[in-house]
């Protein structure tokens, strides 16, 4: 069994891996070699840059921090067990997707983050999600 503060701090970094998707969606360019010009994923190497796309990223990158919001949220015991489990794996999910379709170098420790997410309730059963 996890401790409570163990599970507090696992569930803030989730919450806060989800609010950083938005944070980056709206945030303006940064440092050199930005992905685009003018802000951080407003660009997708698959789709394109037109308004659609820049809408559905804006959608994707909200959508996700709700998520993943409501993983974070469940996994330190507000919601029940097979919830948080579905939440944490669809937020991750849907980082992932995003990040891919935006896909800039930047964005690698993000994809190594969210394949970890999505190997933890696959590969741990028993302590995390209970």
């Amino acid at each position: 069994m996890m401790s409570v503060f163990v599970r507090i701090l696992i569930g803030l970094f989730v919450i806060a891996h989800g609010v950083i998707h938005p944070v980056l969606a709206f945030a303006p360019q940064m440092g050199q070699n930005p992905p685009v010009s003018g802000t951080f994923w407003t660009h997708s190497w698959l789709l394109g840059n037109g308004p659609f796309v820049k809408g559905l990223i804006y959608a994707l990158s909200g959508l996700t921090a709700l998520v993943l919001l409501g993983a974070g949220l469940g996994f330190m015991g507000v919601f029940p067990v097979t919830i948080t489990r579905s939440l944490w794996i669809a937020g991750a999910g849907s980082s992932l997707l995003l990040l891919l379709v935006c896909w800039h170098n930047w964005l690698f420790v993000g994809i190594l983050l969210d394949i970890a997410m999505l190997a933890i309730p696959v590969f741990v059963k028993n302590g995390w999600f209970s």
